[in-house]
């Protein structure tokens, strides 16, 4: 459905960062306190020449996230060169939404007004030879998107189905 729309945007942002979790917030007698608050600094920080200038959206987005886990140390020769060079998912401790909610709450008011106009989201967890986030970006027209009239209920399947 969504190859049928064309973004209005279309951007993306690479960071050369070991893609970490995001820890939970802490709560004590004198407030909430978000330990991951200096991560997600420095990664604006490095990634402000990346915003595009148009920043923040307003529209809907889809976004893509790829994160490139660091190849353990531990692999051998061969392991490591067989990771380098064939794609293969990462499925140690790192669960990948945990990952993901660092680089949305990340970007808020940043390259959007707020992370739930974030309306489809694909990623990835794979080994990588040099660790990185690859964020790819799709900006919607909210008047020319209309996923949900174009979602109807097959009554034979009882599931729901694009047209």
């Amino acid at each position: 459905c969504l190859s049928k729309v064309k973004p209005l945007y279309t951007f993306s942002i690479t960071i050369d960062d070991i893609p970490r979790p995001q820890p939970r917030h802490r709560h004590s007698q004198w407030g909430t306190y978000d330990p991951a608050r200096d991560r997600k600094n420095v990664i604006r920080y490095l990634t402000n020449s990346q915003v595009p200038r148009e920043a923040p959206f307003n529209g809907p987005i889809s976004l893509s996230m790829t994160f490139g886990m660091p190849i353990p140390s531990s692999a051998n020769k061969a392991e490591r060169e067989h990771l380098k060079t064939t794609p293969t998912p990462h499925v140690k401790p790192g669960d990948i939404d945990n990952i993901q909610k660092t680089y949305l709450d990340t970007f808020n008011e940043i390259l959007y007004k707020d992370d739930r106009q974030i309306f489809h989201v694909e990623a990835e967890k794979l080994y990588m030879e040099k660790p990185v986030v690859i964020l790819d970006f799709k900006v919607y027209d909210p008047e020319v998107l209309t996923v949900r009239q174009n979602l109807v209920l097959d009554e034979e399947t009882e599931q729901y189905k694009f047209l």
